[in-house]
């Protein structure tokens, strides 16, 4: 424990602040532990964007229209949780990559770090990934708000998990 705060280096003439806490590094907000993963849901208040209240839409200026957030862009999150960082991948960056490119780069951020009781849920994550890309959805993001669909591809989603559940040898017919 450091008795004075954190310390700060510099480093070829660039200030780095080292911490013993977990700290937006873009922010400079201290986390007070390390990050849960009902921190990365906008249905936690905790973690909900303050400007929006979590939904990614704020109301906007004339004939009551509603607009994306300016402050979490629609991704519905408070900005500190945004830019919670993995192997130089933020959580932005992954709520903003479509499903099609969306599996090969979760393998790459996880697929060493996992234990054997986290691999089943990752398989799980990865096969409905691979049930929306097979339904011509792969270009749609995981931080799309429901409120920005279609009819067509919020039922396409609907699918996906029917064909990545507990049924198995059910046809579905499009």
């Amino acid at each position: 424990n450091l008795p004075h705060g954190d310390p700060t280096l510099d480093i070829g003439g660039e200030r780095k602040v080292y911490s013993p806490a977990p700290r937006c590094p873009e922010h400079g907000e201290q986390l007070t532990r390390p990050l849960q993963p009902e921190d990365l849901s906008p249905y936690s208040r905790t973690s909900a964007c303050p400007e929006c209240s979590g939904t990614g839409m704020v109301e906007g200026g004339e004939d009551d229209s509603t607009e994306e957030c300016p402050e979490c862009k629609g991704l519905r999150l408070k900005q500190s949780l945004l830019q919670s960082v993995i192997d130089g991948s933020t959580w932005k960056d992954l709520l903003e990559t479509q499903f099609t490119e969306l599996g090969q780069k979760l393998h790459q951020l996880f697929d060493n770090r996992l234990n054997a009781n986290q691999k089943p849920a990752f398989n799980a994550l990865l096969d409905r990934i691979d049930a929306i890309n097979e339904l011509d959805i792969g270009y749609l993001t995981g931080g799309r708000s429901a409120a920005t669909l279609s009819g067509g591809e919020i039922q396409r989603l609907r699918l996906s998990s029917l064909s990545t559940g507990h049924l198995n040898n059910l046809l579905i017919v499009l």
